[in-house]
């Protein structure tokens, strides 16, 4: 999954919308057409500026992979939250991605902005 979400950061750093589409997820693909998921994700980028730093993704393997094994699943849809690393804002991004054979595949790309670097955190006292 960090090897997916690092790829995935990789191509949006070099504005490789129509590839990212190109490989996600037939669910995506369907849901979505291409022109708004670039348009989604080129928005994303221009709020983010260039992504960088390593993704990290708790899932907890051991139980994801019993969980297949017992249920005989060769597809699984795995979702997850991330901050990703930017000098230009603070972010959230929700990824959601179809697991077969061990290969993650798109299903969906939430971004949200939190705010513009330098954020201040405010506490209103009673």
């Amino acid at each position: 999954m960090e090897e997916a979400v690092e790829r995935f950061h990789e191509e949006l750093n070099q504005e490789q919308y129509q590839k990212i589409y190109a490989e996600a997820d037939a669910d995506l693909r369907n849901r979505v057409t291409e022109a708004e998921f670039i348009s989604q994700v080129k928005d994303a980028h221009e709020q983010l500026g260039p992504a960088s730093g390593k993704a990290y993704v708790f899932i907890d393997d051991s139980v994801w992979r019993a969980v297949r094994k017992a249920f005989g699943s060769k597809r699984e849809i795995v979702s997850h939250r991330g901050w990703p690393a930017s000098d230009l804002i603070i972010a959230n991004e929700t990824f959601a991605w179809a697991v077969e054979d061990d290969q993650p595949k798109l299903v969906s790309y939430h971004f949200e902005s939190v705010c513009r670097k330098p954020c201040t955190v405010g506490i209103r006292l009673p």
